[in-house]
């Protein structure tokens, strides 16, 4: 899948044909023995019904694994010990890029089992709910919420309550706020496991897999770099999900040695410029992007300059602010999608003023050579986009040699590369 060879073919005009061939097997599996456990219904009607009205899990075992009250795991249910990838699955894997406006929210549905990642703003709940009707899903093995911010948890307790996870995964850190409480809540009312994610564990879903490849170290009160961070792996073909990750953490994912190579990359932080930082980038490889943001949003998501990095490293685009809610489908070889490409590198409109969860600093003084992190041990030029989103508290200039830092355990940023 990483040869140039193989680019071309999914880039083909035969894509449509393997989709249809895909959607036709999807179909034959979901048409299993009686009785057989499945997260896709052979009735959406009979789904939404039940989803609706009972208010518990629709269809399936409606019973999650684990015992106690919304207990947290240190490595939690669903670990494989097997390696990703492999042989080739002979199913098929669907991604679903839900348009939930200035949030992010996917589904990924692989061989008859469901996960979703996010879950969009408060207001989205009836969005994702009818969506996940529409799709016939009647249970869900994982859910992810990558971090506390509503954007991308605002609906995950009607997620909880309506599809009980087998595991909800949560980064080790928390937000005070309600709607955090609220995931809290729904994952103790319906005795949903908590997991914090284990650096380098795998988990199946269906034939394929995915694996925890961040957050790395403590993060303070940055809650973007506190993002769960993962790879998906079906067969020959791989998505990495890194939430609102900015470049501080994609650095440290970059000097991790792990491998972020993939197809597909659901792009940080909505296309915001304190994602996507070039080495981040190069490590991941893409052939496509994905970005979900809303239209007209107060970001200006996504940035020119993040669309630019995309565009000049050959990277098909695709933004559910033009296109609405994308899949991806993929048969183990070959990737498959809903609709072309945008062909717009129309960045969104930069407000005058973008307010951060903790205080920051203003300015940088004239004579400081570089700015550090103190927290997350990285430095940066004092025109870094990154500095503006360092807290107050984490903030410190320096005068003097790169050198020294290096020697003091700092590394430079990945942004911008002092």
């Amino acid at each position: 899948m990483r040869e140039e060879n193989q680019k071309k073919k999914k880039r083909s005009a035969g894509r449509w044909g393997a989709l249809l061939l895909a959607l036709a097997l999807l179909l034959a599996s979901c048409q299993g023995p009686a009785g057989e456990s499945l997260a896709i219904g052979s009735s959406s009607t009979t789904a939404a019904v039940s989803a609706e009205e009972d208010g518990g899990s629709a269809g399936g075992s409606g019973s999650p694994a684990g015992d106690g009250s919304g207990a947290e795991t240190a490595d939690g249910a669903g670990e494989s010990s097997g390696e990703a990838g492999g042989s080739l699955p002979g199913g098929e894997l669907t991604v679903h890029f839900l348009d939930v406006g200035q949030a992010d929210c996917t589904l990924l549905v692989c061989d008859g089992e469901a996960m979703v990642i996010d879950a969009g703003n408060n207001a989205d709940a009836n969005t994702i709910k009818n969506y996940l009707n529409s799709q016939g899903i009647t249970g869900l093995k994982y859910a992810v919420g990558t971090h506390p911010h509503e954007d991308h948890i605002g609906s995950m307790d009607a997620v909880v309550g309506i599809w009980p996870p087998e595991t909800l995964f949560l980064p080790q850190v928390e937000a005070d706020s309600e709607t955090f409480r609220d995931v809290l809540h729904a994952a103790e009312e319906k005795d949903v496991p908590i997991t914090r994610p284990v650096i380098g564990q795998t988990y199946e879903l269906g034939g394929g897999s995915f694996t925890i490849l961040g957050p790395l170290t403590d993060y303070g009160d940055n809650l973007n770099d506190w993002s769960i961070v993962l790879k998906f792996t079906y067969g020959d073909c791989s998505f990495l999900f890194s939430g609102d990750a900015e470049a501080d953490a994609e650095g440290d994912l970059c000097d991790s040695g792990q491998d972020l190579s993939a197809d597909v990359y659901q792009v940080g932080h909505h296309g915001s410029s304190t994602s996507t930082s070039p080495e981040f980038l190069e490590k991941i490889d893409p052939d496509y992007a994905v970005i979900s943001c809303g239209v007209d949003n107060d970001y200006g998501h996504p940035h020119q300059e993040t669309l630019d990095r995309l565009n000049g490293a050959g990277i098909e685009i695709f933004r559910t602010d033009e296109q609405g809610t994308i899949v991806a489908s993929c048969d183990g070889q070959e990737i498959t999608w809903s609709t072309a490409p945008s062909d717009s590198l129309t960045a969104g409109e930069m407000p005058e003023e973008t307010s951060l969860p903790f205080e920051t600093v203003d300015s940088v003084s004239e004579d400081a050579d570089y700015v550090l992190n103190t927290r997350s041990k990285r430095f940066h030029l004092p025109d870094c986009s990154s500095v503006g989103t360092i807290a107050k508290s984490n903030y410190q200039e320096f005068q003097g040699d790169r050198q020294e830092l290096i020697d003091q355990g700092y590394s430079p940023c990945g942004n911008c590369n002092p």
